[in-house]
């Protein structure tokens, strides 16, 4: 019982005192500032080529895609032409 009252004790003195207040924002900014700096890493330059990479694909395909002709119009177009 008497380490139960101990610790009652010290939760009371723990209660009483106040939570120590320290201000990191200017740290906490600082830090983002300079992570927000030094972007430039291997991979950010892998991602960029990929990124170029892939615009480039999606030109080809774009254009592939409005040039594509269905295969049986030009089955249809044969018969047209002898039914004429």
């Amino acid at each position: 019982m008497a380490e139960l009252d101990a610790i009652e004790r010290l939760a009371a003195a723990a209660r009483g005192e106040a939570a120590p207040t320290t201000d990191v924002a200017d740290r906490v900014l600082e830090r983002i500032r300079h992570r927000q700096a030094s972007r430039r890493t291997p991979l950010a330059y892998v991602a960029m080529v990929s990124a170029a990479a892939a615009a480039a694909v999606l030109v080809f395909a774009a254009q592939a895609w409005i040039t594509w002709n269905d295969p049986l119009v030009e089955l249809f177009s044969q018969i047209t032409l002898v039914t004429q």
